[in-house]
Protein backbone atom coordinates (compact mmCIF):
# COMPACT_ATOMS: atom_id res chain seq x y z
CA UNK A 1 0.00 0.00 0.00
CA UNK A 2 2.32 2.30 0.78
CA UNK A 3 4.82 1.61 -2.46
CA UNK A 4 2.92 3.77 -4.44
CA UNK A 5 3.35 7.20 -2.55
CA UNK A 6 7.29 6.10 -1.83
CA UNK A 7 8.03 5.31 -5.32
CA UNK A 8 11.33 6.98 -6.50
CA UNK A 9 12.34 9.02 -2.63
CA UNK A 10 15.46 7.58 -2.44
CA UNK A 11 16.20 8.97 -6.24
CA UNK A 12 15.57 12.49 -5.17
CA UNK A 13 12.34 12.23 -7.29
CA UNK A 14 8.91 12.79 -5.94
CA UNK A 15 6.26 12.24 -8.26
CA UNK A 16 2.70 14.46 -7.97
CA UNK A 17 -0.53 13.20 -8.66
CA UNK A 18 -2.18 13.78 -11.91
CA UNK A 19 -4.57 16.89 -12.27
CA UNK A 20 -7.67 15.48 -13.96
CA UNK A 21 -7.70 16.15 -17.76
CA UNK A 22 -10.62 18.62 -17.92
CA UNK A 23 -8.52 20.98 -15.09
CA UNK A 24 -5.13 20.48 -17.46
CA UNK A 25 -7.31 21.70 -20.83
CA UNK A 26 -8.44 24.19 -18.31
CA UNK A 27 -4.77 25.53 -17.14
CA UNK A 28 -3.62 25.45 -20.69
CA UNK A 29 -5.81 27.63 -22.00
CA UNK A 30 -5.76 30.46 -18.94
CA UNK A 31 -1.89 30.34 -19.80
CA UNK A 32 -2.15 30.62 -23.42
CA UNK A 33 -4.60 33.53 -23.00
CA UNK A 34 -2.41 35.26 -20.49
CA UNK A 35 0.28 35.50 -23.26
CA UNK A 36 -1.20 36.43 -25.89
CA UNK A 37 -2.61 39.21 -23.86
CA UNK A 38 0.95 39.62 -22.34
CA UNK A 39 2.15 39.91 -26.24
CA UNK A 40 -0.81 41.96 -27.37
CA UNK A 41 0.18 44.38 -24.87
CA UNK A 42 3.50 45.47 -25.76
CA UNK A 43 4.30 47.30 -22.95
CA UNK A 44 7.74 49.60 -24.24
CA UNK A 45 11.15 48.71 -22.61
CA UNK A 46 12.24 51.36 -20.03
CA UNK A 47 8.86 53.00 -19.88
CA UNK A 48 7.34 54.15 -16.89
CA UNK A 49 4.68 50.94 -17.18
CA UNK A 50 8.06 48.57 -17.44
CA UNK A 51 9.54 49.98 -13.91
CA UNK A 52 5.97 49.31 -12.09
CA UNK A 53 5.73 45.54 -13.68
CA UNK A 54 8.99 45.14 -12.23
CA UNK A 55 8.37 46.35 -8.63
CA UNK A 56 4.53 45.34 -8.60
CA UNK A 57 4.33 42.75 -11.01
CA UNK A 58 2.61 42.70 -14.56
CA UNK A 59 -0.97 40.88 -13.95
CA UNK A 60 -1.47 44.16 -11.27
CA UNK A 61 -0.47 47.11 -13.16
CA UNK A 62 -0.12 46.19 -16.70
CA UNK A 63 -4.16 45.59 -17.49
CA UNK A 64 -4.56 48.77 -15.83
CA UNK A 65 -2.05 50.58 -18.17
CA UNK A 66 -4.07 49.25 -21.24
CA UNK A 67 -7.44 49.71 -20.19
CA UNK A 68 -6.43 53.37 -20.13
CA UNK A 69 -4.74 53.32 -23.06
CA UNK A 70 -7.75 52.80 -24.94
CA UNK A 71 -10.44 54.32 -22.68
CA UNK A 72 -8.48 57.55 -23.15
CA UNK A 73 -8.07 58.01 -26.53
CA UNK A 74 -4.21 58.34 -26.56
CA UNK A 75 -4.22 60.84 -23.51
CA UNK A 76 -2.90 58.21 -21.43
CA UNK A 77 0.45 56.78 -23.25
CA UNK A 78 0.52 53.05 -23.67
CA UNK A 79 4.08 52.84 -21.99
CA UNK A 80 2.91 55.07 -19.00
CA UNK A 81 3.69 58.28 -17.41
CA UNK A 82 4.90 59.43 -14.20
CA UNK A 83 3.88 63.27 -15.05
CA UNK A 84 1.67 65.00 -12.54
CA UNK A 85 -0.84 65.77 -15.26
CA UNK A 86 -0.93 62.34 -16.30
CA UNK A 87 -1.71 61.41 -12.34
CA UNK A 88 -3.92 63.28 -11.88
CA UNK A 89 -5.79 62.21 -15.42
CA UNK A 90 -5.78 58.87 -13.38
CA UNK A 91 -7.36 59.80 -10.58
CA UNK A 92 -10.46 61.77 -12.51
CA UNK A 93 -10.58 57.86 -15.09
CA UNK A 94 -11.05 56.32 -11.73
CA UNK A 95 -13.73 58.64 -10.55
CA UNK A 96 -16.13 58.96 -13.48
CA UNK A 97 -17.82 55.39 -12.60
CA UNK A 98 -20.48 56.14 -14.95
CA UNK A 99 -18.48 55.94 -17.94
CA UNK A 100 -16.80 52.96 -17.48
CA UNK A 101 -18.96 50.43 -16.00
CA UNK A 102 -16.84 47.42 -17.18
CA UNK A 103 -14.12 48.16 -14.52
CA UNK A 104 -13.67 46.59 -11.59
CA UNK A 105 -13.20 50.40 -9.67
CA UNK A 106 -12.01 48.97 -6.50
CA UNK A 107 -9.22 47.14 -8.45
CA UNK A 108 -8.48 50.02 -10.23
CA UNK A 109 -8.41 52.11 -7.38
CA UNK A 110 -5.59 50.38 -5.89
CA UNK A 111 -3.88 51.26 -9.28
CA UNK A 112 -3.74 54.23 -8.90
CA UNK A 113 -2.27 54.32 -5.38
CA UNK A 114 0.44 52.22 -6.53
CA UNK A 115 0.98 53.51 -9.57
CA UNK A 116 1.35 57.06 -7.19
CA UNK A 117 3.63 55.27 -4.71
CA UNK A 118 6.16 54.22 -7.38
CA UNK A 119 5.63 57.48 -9.11
CA UNK A 120 6.58 59.03 -5.71
CA UNK A 121 9.93 57.57 -5.48
CA UNK A 122 10.64 57.39 -8.76
CA UNK A 123 13.76 60.08 -10.01
CA UNK A 124 14.13 60.39 -13.71
CA UNK A 125 17.62 60.05 -14.64
CA UNK A 126 19.14 63.24 -15.73
CA UNK A 127 20.17 64.17 -19.03
CA UNK A 128 22.45 67.68 -19.91
CA UNK A 129 20.96 69.12 -22.54
CA UNK A 130 22.79 71.59 -24.80
CA UNK A 131 21.67 74.92 -24.48
CA UNK A 132 19.74 75.91 -28.00
CA UNK A 133 20.37 78.92 -29.16
CA UNK A 134 17.20 79.60 -29.87
CA UNK A 135 16.64 79.52 -25.86
CA UNK A 136 19.59 82.12 -25.30
CA UNK A 137 18.63 84.97 -28.22
CA UNK A 138 15.02 84.29 -27.38
CA UNK A 139 13.69 85.84 -30.18
CA UNK A 140 16.61 87.91 -31.35
CA UNK A 141 17.00 86.08 -34.09
CA UNK A 142 13.45 86.76 -35.71
CA UNK A 143 13.89 90.95 -34.99
CA UNK A 144 14.85 92.45 -37.74
CA UNK A 145 16.74 96.15 -37.08
CA UNK A 146 13.64 98.52 -36.83
CA UNK A 147 11.73 95.80 -34.73
CA UNK A 148 15.06 95.75 -31.99
CA UNK A 149 15.37 99.40 -32.02
CA UNK A 150 11.24 99.27 -31.20
CA UNK A 151 11.94 97.12 -28.75
CA UNK A 152 15.19 98.98 -27.26
CA UNK A 153 12.70 102.20 -27.20
CA UNK A 154 9.77 100.25 -24.95
CA UNK A 155 11.95 98.85 -22.56
CA UNK A 156 13.77 102.32 -22.48
CA UNK A 157 9.89 103.94 -21.22
CA UNK A 158 9.00 101.14 -19.53
CA UNK A 159 9.12 101.86 -15.28
CA UNK A 160 8.63 99.63 -12.76
CA UNK A 161 5.41 99.66 -11.95
CA UNK A 162 4.16 98.80 -15.61
CA UNK A 163 5.79 95.37 -15.51
CA UNK A 164 3.17 93.77 -14.09
CA UNK A 165 0.78 94.97 -16.97
CA UNK A 166 3.66 94.19 -19.71
CA UNK A 167 3.48 90.64 -18.45
CA UNK A 168 -0.19 90.60 -18.53
CA UNK A 169 -0.34 91.90 -21.86
CA UNK A 170 2.57 89.84 -23.79
CA UNK A 171 0.29 86.85 -21.70
CA UNK A 172 4.13 85.30 -20.03
CA UNK A 173 4.19 82.73 -18.52
CA UNK A 174 4.94 81.96 -14.54
CA UNK A 175 8.07 80.03 -15.15
CA UNK A 176 9.69 82.04 -17.75
CA UNK A 177 8.26 84.93 -15.65
CA UNK A 178 10.26 84.12 -12.58
CA UNK A 179 13.54 82.71 -14.64
CA UNK A 180 13.79 86.20 -16.05
CA UNK A 181 12.95 88.66 -13.20
CA UNK A 182 16.22 85.95 -11.52
CA UNK A 183 18.23 86.57 -14.20
CA UNK A 184 18.11 90.37 -14.57
CA UNK A 185 17.20 91.66 -10.50
CA UNK A 186 16.32 94.85 -10.09
CA UNK A 187 16.67 95.89 -14.45
CA UNK A 188 13.62 97.22 -15.51
CA UNK A 189 14.94 98.04 -18.81
CA UNK A 190 16.51 94.60 -19.32
CA UNK A 191 13.76 92.56 -18.22
CA UNK A 192 11.40 94.43 -20.09
CA UNK A 193 13.66 93.53 -23.55
CA UNK A 194 13.90 89.80 -22.18
CA UNK A 195 9.88 89.43 -21.93
CA UNK A 196 9.41 91.52 -25.50
CA UNK A 197 12.34 88.82 -27.05
CA UNK A 198 10.54 85.94 -25.56
CA UNK A 199 7.19 86.96 -26.99
CA UNK A 200 8.59 87.43 -30.58
CA UNK A 201 10.46 84.17 -30.46
CA UNK A 202 7.22 82.49 -29.95
CA UNK A 203 5.44 84.36 -33.38
CA UNK A 204 5.73 82.72 -36.80
CA UNK A 205 6.04 86.63 -38.56
CA UNK A 206 6.76 89.24 -35.67
CA UNK A 207 6.46 92.62 -36.64
CA UNK A 208 6.36 95.91 -35.22
CA UNK A 209 2.92 96.40 -35.99
CA UNK A 210 2.04 93.05 -34.71
CA UNK A 211 3.84 93.93 -31.00
CA UNK A 212 2.12 97.18 -30.85
CA UNK A 213 -1.12 95.51 -31.68
CA UNK A 214 -0.68 93.23 -28.94
CA UNK A 215 0.75 95.99 -26.52
CA UNK A 216 -2.37 97.58 -27.21
CA UNK A 217 -4.54 95.09 -26.17
CA UNK A 218 -3.11 94.76 -23.22
CA UNK A 219 -3.53 98.41 -22.34
CA UNK A 220 -0.32 99.89 -22.56
CA UNK A 221 -0.17 103.39 -24.31
CA UNK A 222 2.00 103.14 -26.96
CA UNK A 223 0.82 105.66 -29.17
CA UNK A 224 3.34 107.81 -28.87
CA UNK A 225 5.69 105.85 -30.65
CA UNK A 226 4.60 106.49 -33.88
CA UNK A 227 4.71 110.10 -33.47
CA UNK A 228 6.83 113.08 -34.45
CA UNK A 229 10.48 113.50 -32.49
CA UNK A 230 8.76 116.48 -30.36
CA UNK A 231 7.37 113.17 -28.18
CA UNK A 232 10.75 112.38 -26.94
CA UNK A 233 13.00 115.62 -25.98
CA UNK A 234 16.13 116.29 -28.12
CA UNK A 235 18.95 115.90 -26.63
CA UNK A 236 21.74 117.55 -26.04
CA UNK A 237 24.80 118.56 -28.55
CA UNK A 238 27.80 117.14 -27.00
CA UNK A 239 30.32 119.14 -29.04
CA UNK A 240 30.02 122.83 -30.69
CA UNK A 241 32.09 121.53 -33.71
CA UNK A 242 29.38 118.85 -34.82
CA UNK A 243 27.43 122.31 -36.41
CA UNK A 244 27.86 122.45 -39.75
CA UNK A 245 31.24 124.50 -40.50
CA UNK A 246 28.47 125.90 -43.91
CA UNK A 247 26.53 127.66 -41.79
CA UNK A 248 27.23 131.28 -41.03
CA UNK A 249 27.29 132.82 -37.84
CA UNK A 250 24.31 135.19 -39.53
CA UNK A 251 21.81 132.39 -40.28
CA UNK A 252 22.70 131.30 -36.32
CA UNK A 253 20.71 133.17 -33.77
CA UNK A 254 22.05 135.02 -31.15
CA UNK A 255 21.18 132.90 -27.73
CA UNK A 256 21.09 134.90 -24.69
CA UNK A 257 21.04 131.88 -22.04
CA UNK A 258 23.94 130.01 -23.76
CA UNK A 259 22.33 127.01 -24.30
CA UNK A 260 22.17 125.13 -27.33
CA UNK A 261 20.40 122.47 -28.42
CA UNK A 262 20.18 120.56 -32.03
CA UNK A 263 17.45 118.69 -33.59
CA UNK A 264 17.12 116.82 -37.15
CA UNK A 265 14.23 116.07 -39.12
CA UNK A 266 14.07 114.75 -42.43
CA UNK A 267 11.23 116.22 -45.22
CA UNK A 268 9.13 113.50 -46.93
CA UNK A 269 10.66 113.09 -50.28
CA UNK A 270 13.99 114.13 -49.55
CA UNK A 271 17.01 112.76 -47.61
CA UNK A 272 18.32 116.34 -47.10
CA UNK A 273 18.57 116.98 -43.52
CA UNK A 274 17.34 119.94 -41.86
CA UNK A 275 19.22 121.05 -38.70
CA UNK A 276 17.04 124.00 -36.51
CA UNK A 277 18.85 125.06 -33.07
CA UNK A 278 16.73 125.74 -30.36
CA UNK A 279 17.53 127.50 -26.73
CA UNK A 280 17.18 125.77 -23.39
CA UNK A 281 14.30 128.34 -22.80
CA UNK A 282 12.15 127.25 -26.15
CA UNK A 283 13.02 123.34 -24.92
CA UNK A 284 11.16 124.13 -21.54
CA UNK A 285 8.02 125.51 -23.19
CA UNK A 286 7.89 122.65 -25.29
CA UNK A 287 8.04 120.76 -21.98
CA UNK A 288 5.70 122.21 -20.71
CA UNK A 289 3.33 121.96 -23.59
CA UNK A 290 3.87 117.87 -23.48
CA UNK A 291 2.69 118.10 -20.16
CA UNK A 292 -0.97 119.09 -21.50
CA UNK A 293 -1.10 116.28 -23.82
CA UNK A 294 -3.26 113.80 -22.64
CA UNK A 295 -1.51 111.28 -24.02
CA UNK A 296 1.54 112.01 -22.46
CA UNK A 297 -0.50 112.47 -19.36
CA UNK A 298 -1.87 108.70 -19.29
CA UNK A 299 1.40 107.32 -20.24
CA UNK A 300 2.99 109.43 -16.97
CA UNK A 301 0.25 108.61 -14.68
CA UNK A 302 -0.92 105.28 -15.86
CA UNK A 303 0.64 103.71 -12.16
CA UNK A 304 -2.96 105.68 -10.63
CA UNK A 305 -4.52 102.96 -12.93
CA UNK A 306 -4.83 100.39 -9.77
CA UNK A 307 -6.49 103.15 -7.33
CA UNK A 308 -9.71 103.41 -9.10
CA UNK A 309 -12.92 102.70 -7.41
CA UNK A 310 -14.66 100.05 -8.29
CA UNK A 311 -17.83 101.56 -10.65
CA UNK A 312 -19.90 99.00 -9.68
CA UNK A 313 -19.59 98.93 -5.91
CA UNK A 314 -18.66 102.74 -5.73
CA UNK A 315 -20.43 104.75 -8.40
CA UNK A 316 -20.38 108.35 -7.21
CA UNK A 317 -16.23 108.17 -6.15
CA UNK A 318 -15.69 106.57 -9.36
CA UNK A 319 -17.04 109.75 -11.18
CA UNK A 320 -15.32 111.79 -9.03
CA UNK A 321 -12.21 109.88 -10.41
CA UNK A 322 -13.26 110.32 -13.58
CA UNK A 323 -13.55 113.80 -13.66
CA UNK A 324 -9.81 114.35 -12.15
CA UNK A 325 -8.23 111.84 -15.14
CA UNK A 326 -10.48 113.62 -17.84
CA UNK A 327 -10.99 117.22 -17.17
CA UNK A 328 -6.53 118.34 -17.13
CA UNK A 329 -6.34 116.06 -19.96
CA UNK A 330 -9.15 117.55 -21.69
CA UNK A 331 -9.27 114.03 -23.07
CA UNK A 332 -11.08 112.95 -26.32
CA UNK A 333 -14.17 110.96 -26.40
CA UNK A 334 -12.13 107.76 -28.36
CA UNK A 335 -10.11 108.04 -25.30
CA UNK A 336 -12.74 108.22 -22.75
CA UNK A 337 -14.28 105.27 -24.46
CA UNK A 338 -10.68 103.20 -24.12
CA UNK A 339 -10.67 104.31 -20.10
CA UNK A 340 -14.03 103.02 -19.65
CA UNK A 341 -13.46 100.29 -21.40
CA UNK A 342 -10.51 99.47 -18.97
CA UNK A 343 -12.65 100.53 -15.80
CA UNK A 344 -15.71 98.27 -16.67
CA UNK A 345 -12.99 95.45 -17.77
CA UNK A 346 -14.77 91.93 -19.44
CA UNK A 347 -18.67 94.23 -18.70
CA UNK A 348 -17.84 96.68 -20.82
CA UNK A 349 -19.01 95.23 -23.58
CA UNK A 350 -22.96 94.43 -21.58
CA UNK A 351 -22.99 97.71 -19.86
CA UNK A 352 -21.64 100.03 -22.57
CA UNK A 353 -25.41 100.87 -24.24
CA UNK A 354 -25.60 102.66 -21.08
CA UNK A 355 -23.28 105.23 -22.27
CA UNK A 356 -23.93 108.31 -24.81
CA UNK A 357 -20.85 108.87 -25.61
CA UNK A 358 -20.14 111.66 -28.69
CA UNK A 359 -18.57 110.40 -31.82
CA UNK A 360 -16.93 114.25 -32.32
CA UNK A 361 -14.45 115.98 -30.58
CA UNK A 362 -15.36 118.46 -27.83
CA UNK A 363 -15.89 121.90 -29.15
CA UNK A 364 -14.31 123.30 -25.89
CA UNK A 365 -13.58 122.20 -21.86
CA UNK A 366 -16.95 123.25 -20.89
CA UNK A 367 -19.16 120.71 -23.12
CA UNK A 368 -16.85 117.96 -21.45
CA UNK A 369 -17.41 119.14 -17.80
CA UNK A 370 -21.37 119.57 -18.97
CA UNK A 371 -20.45 115.67 -20.00
CA UNK A 372 -19.31 114.66 -17.10
CA UNK A 373 -21.45 115.83 -14.64
CA UNK A 374 -25.20 115.17 -16.69
CA UNK A 375 -25.18 111.98 -19.09
CA UNK A 376 -22.19 110.39 -17.87
CA UNK A 377 -22.63 110.50 -14.19
CA UNK A 378 -26.30 109.45 -14.88
CA UNK A 379 -25.28 106.48 -16.63
CA UNK A 380 -22.96 105.32 -14.67
CA UNK A 381 -25.42 105.69 -11.33
CA UNK A 382 -27.84 103.68 -13.83
CA UNK A 383 -25.20 100.92 -14.82
CA UNK A 384 -24.44 100.01 -11.32
CA UNK A 385 -28.14 100.14 -10.07
CA UNK A 386 -28.74 97.37 -13.31
CA UNK A 387 -25.66 95.30 -12.06
CA UNK A 388 -25.83 95.42 -7.99
CA UNK A 389 -25.45 92.44 -6.41
CA UNK A 390 -27.47 92.07 -3.09
CA UNK A 391 -27.01 88.68 -1.90
CA UNK A 392 -24.73 89.97 0.97
CA UNK A 393 -27.24 92.61 2.34
CA UNK A 394 -29.95 89.88 1.91
CA UNK A 395 -27.69 87.52 4.25
CA UNK A 396 -26.91 90.45 6.89
CA UNK A 397 -29.19 88.75 9.64
CA UNK A 398 -29.95 90.51 13.01
CA UNK A 399 -27.72 88.31 15.78
CA UNK A 400 -29.21 86.69 18.79
CA UNK A 401 -29.51 89.24 21.11
CA UNK A 402 -27.81 91.71 19.16
CA UNK A 403 -28.80 95.69 20.27
CA UNK A 404 -30.91 96.68 16.88
CA UNK A 405 -28.62 99.82 17.20
CA UNK A 406 -25.14 97.80 16.54
CA UNK A 407 -27.58 95.63 13.86
CA UNK A 408 -28.61 98.74 12.20
CA UNK A 409 -24.96 100.03 11.89
CA UNK A 410 -23.48 96.98 10.43
CA UNK A 411 -26.57 96.98 8.32
CA UNK A 412 -25.42 100.12 6.89
CA UNK A 413 -21.73 99.50 6.84
CA UNK A 414 -22.72 96.08 4.69
CA UNK A 415 -25.10 98.24 2.31
CA UNK A 416 -22.59 100.61 1.44
CA UNK A 417 -19.85 97.69 0.49
CA UNK A 418 -21.84 95.49 -1.51
CA UNK A 419 -24.16 97.90 -3.04
CA UNK A 420 -22.62 101.59 -3.40
CA UNK A 421 -25.53 103.06 -4.45
CA UNK A 422 -27.09 105.10 -1.37
CA UNK A 423 -30.33 104.14 0.30
CA UNK A 424 -32.42 106.67 -1.05
CA UNK A 425 -32.65 104.75 -4.83
CA UNK A 426 -34.21 101.40 -3.14
CA UNK A 427 -36.31 103.41 -0.11
CA UNK A 428 -39.23 100.55 -0.27
CA UNK A 429 -36.52 97.93 -1.34
CA UNK A 430 -34.68 98.37 1.81
CA UNK A 431 -37.26 98.93 4.25
CA UNK A 432 -38.42 95.29 3.82
CA UNK A 433 -34.81 93.76 3.56
CA UNK A 434 -34.36 95.59 6.82
CA UNK A 435 -37.50 93.97 8.60
CA UNK A 436 -36.73 90.73 6.87
CA UNK A 437 -33.31 90.54 8.36
CA UNK A 438 -33.89 91.74 11.69
CA UNK A 439 -35.08 88.69 14.21
CA UNK A 440 -39.08 87.24 13.82
CA UNK A 441 -40.16 88.64 17.31
CA UNK A 442 -38.53 92.15 16.75
CA UNK A 443 -40.45 92.13 13.17
CA UNK A 444 -43.79 90.52 14.54
CA UNK A 445 -43.90 93.54 17.36
CA UNK A 446 -42.97 96.52 14.93
CA UNK A 447 -45.34 95.21 12.63
CA UNK A 448 -48.36 95.17 15.09
CA UNK A 449 -46.75 98.69 16.51
CA UNK A 450 -46.36 100.21 13.17
CA UNK A 451 -49.01 98.85 10.64
CA UNK A 452 -48.36 101.00 7.55
CA UNK A 453 -44.29 100.63 7.52
CA UNK A 454 -44.37 99.69 4.24
CA UNK A 455 -44.65 103.10 2.87
CA UNK A 456 -42.96 104.81 5.46
CA UNK A 457 -39.01 106.07 4.85
CA UNK A 458 -36.05 104.16 6.13
CA UNK A 459 -35.43 106.97 8.46
CA UNK A 460 -38.42 107.02 10.07
CA UNK A 461 -37.98 102.58 9.83
CA UNK A 462 -34.97 102.93 12.24
CA UNK A 463 -36.15 105.69 14.39
CA UNK A 464 -39.40 103.99 15.46
CA UNK A 465 -37.27 100.60 15.76
CA UNK A 466 -34.74 102.60 18.07
CA UNK A 467 -37.91 104.20 20.11
CA UNK A 468 -39.46 100.74 21.03
CA UNK A 469 -35.81 99.37 21.98
CA UNK A 470 -35.67 102.30 23.93
CA UNK A 471 -38.50 101.77 25.86
CA UNK A 472 -38.28 97.62 26.33
CA UNK A 473 -40.85 96.80 24.45
CA UNK A 474 -38.76 93.91 22.67
CA UNK A 475 -38.10 92.40 25.50
CA UNK A 476 -39.02 88.50 26.70
CA UNK A 477 -42.73 88.71 28.96
CA UNK A 478 -40.15 86.71 31.53
CA UNK A 479 -37.98 89.78 32.54
CA UNK A 480 -40.40 91.66 33.17
CA UNK A 481 -43.59 91.53 36.07
CA UNK A 482 -47.18 91.40 35.75
CA UNK A 483 -48.58 94.91 36.64
CA UNK A 484 -51.00 92.30 39.55
CA UNK A 485 -48.70 89.95 42.10
CA UNK A 486 -50.69 86.94 42.98
CA UNK A 487 -51.79 87.00 46.28
CA UNK A 488 -52.46 90.86 46.50
CA UNK A 489 -55.11 93.27 45.21
CA UNK A 490 -53.18 96.06 45.42
CA UNK A 491 -50.76 96.59 42.03
CA UNK A 492 -47.27 97.02 42.37
CA UNK A 493 -44.17 98.45 40.13
CA UNK A 494 -42.51 96.32 37.67
CA UNK A 495 -39.33 96.13 37.27
CA UNK A 496 -38.55 98.90 34.62
CA UNK A 497 -38.28 101.52 37.49
CA UNK A 498 -42.08 102.95 37.18
CA UNK A 499 -41.07 104.04 33.41
CA UNK A 500 -44.66 104.65 31.13
CA UNK A 501 -44.96 102.77 28.41
CA UNK A 502 -46.76 105.54 26.75
CA UNK A 503 -44.46 108.59 27.13
CA UNK A 504 -41.17 106.43 27.89
CA UNK A 505 -40.44 108.76 31.13
CA UNK A 506 -39.77 107.38 34.55
CA UNK A 507 -42.25 108.22 37.27
CA UNK A 508 -45.42 107.61 36.52
CA UNK A 509 -47.60 104.59 35.09
CA UNK A 510 -48.98 104.19 31.98
CA UNK A 511 -52.79 105.29 33.50
CA UNK A 512 -51.52 108.69 35.24
CA UNK A 513 -49.50 109.70 32.08
CA UNK A 514 -50.40 113.48 31.94
CA UNK A 515 -49.32 113.61 28.35
CA UNK A 516 -52.37 110.56 27.44
CA UNK A 517 -54.33 112.49 29.09
CA UNK A 518 -53.75 115.05 27.48
CA UNK A 519 -54.07 113.56 24.34
CA UNK A 520 -57.52 111.95 25.04
CA UNK A 521 -58.61 115.61 26.19
CA UNK A 522 -57.76 117.10 22.86
CA UNK A 523 -59.69 114.05 20.95
CA UNK A 524 -62.49 114.82 23.21
CA UNK A 525 -62.83 118.46 21.79
CA UNK A 526 -62.24 117.64 17.75
CA UNK A 527 -65.00 115.27 18.20
CA UNK A 528 -67.53 117.09 19.86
Amino acid sequence: MGSNSSKGQGQGEFKCPKRPKHLQKRVRDILKQQKQKEEWRMVPPGSPADTVTKQAGGYFVLPFSFDMSIETYGKWPLGGSFAPSKIELLREMVKEVELYHDWDHVYMRECVAKWEEIARKHKPPKVKRKPSSASNNGGKEKCDERLCSVVDIIAAHTAAENVPQLLAALQIQSTVEQKIMNTFPGDVRKQATALIHWWIGLQPHPSVEGLLSQLKCGGLNVDWLIQEKRESPPQLHEQAADIDAHTSAADVPQLSDGGLKEERRTEGGNNSHIIIYVTEKQVKNGESERAKDAKWFLREFSGHFTNMPDPFIKPRDFHTWLRIFCIPCNMTPANINMLLDLAYSYRWKKVSNNFDIPSADWSNIDSLTAWLDGSCFDSIKRTARENVDMSDIQCCYQKPKEPLADFLQRFQQVWDSSVGLGMDFYSGFAVSVLVYCIQSDVAKIFKEKMICWESSTLHHVKNVLLHMEHLGMFESNSRALQPWSRGSRYPRRDKRGDQCFYCGRFGHWTRECRARLRHYALTYEETY
